[in-house]
């Protein structure tokens, strides 16, 4: 399969668009059985079907209350930031453009059934 292998997982390792999906709550469970739903498609009815995985998305106008924009906000004002628990747990940000120009790419250069990684 091709694409940009995504961040590393929590145990340090790359994730590949063939690994096995292993959501660990309920939100990610529906994104994974939506994605099946979608690939089962293009191995029933050959629908032409991509699947794009990808991280967190940040830019200009997104909402205040995401986490890059509230945390500028709140640093710039000389206010303090709240990590939850206990640091340990990370998060991988792409900014917007960059996930515009991989669409952009996977839609003109993509095979229909594959899984791209996007980040």
């Amino acid at each position: 399969p091709g694409g940009v292998p995504a961040p590393p997982s929590p145990g340090g390792r790359s994730r590949k668009e063939g690994d096995v999906l292993e959501p660990t709550n309920p939100y990610a469970a529906t994104k994974a059985a939506a994605e099946n739903i979608a690939r089962s498609y293009w191995y029933s009815f050959k629908m032409p079907i991509i699947v794009t995985r990808g991280n967190n998305v940040f830019g200009p106008h997104q909402y205040p209350e995401k986490v890059i924009p509230k945390f500028v906000r709140r640093l710039v004002n000389g206010l303090p930031v709240c990590i939850h628990g206990d640091g340990s747990n990370s998060r991988h940000f792409i900014f917007v453009t960059d996930v515009a120009n991989a669409f952009d790419t996977i839609m003109h250069k993509g095979v229909a059934g594959e899984v791209y990684n996007i980040g």
